[in-house]
């Protein structure tokens, strides 16, 4: 799923596609927390 952001992201090069590429990094940050905090519980319950 990320891999599809980063490709969105790169493809709003155009600056009328600012804000949306500053959406997609928003969204693609959120994904890379929500991983972090998943490993991180299954680390916990050693999984």
């Amino acid at each position: 799923m990320r891999a599809l952001f980063k490709r969105a992201v790169a493809d709003c090069s155009d600056s009328e596609f600012l804000s949306t590429k500053r959406h997609l990094l928003s969204i693609t940050s959120g994904i890379d927390r929500t991983t972090a905090a998943t490993q991180k519980m299954a680390a916990q319950l050693g999984v």
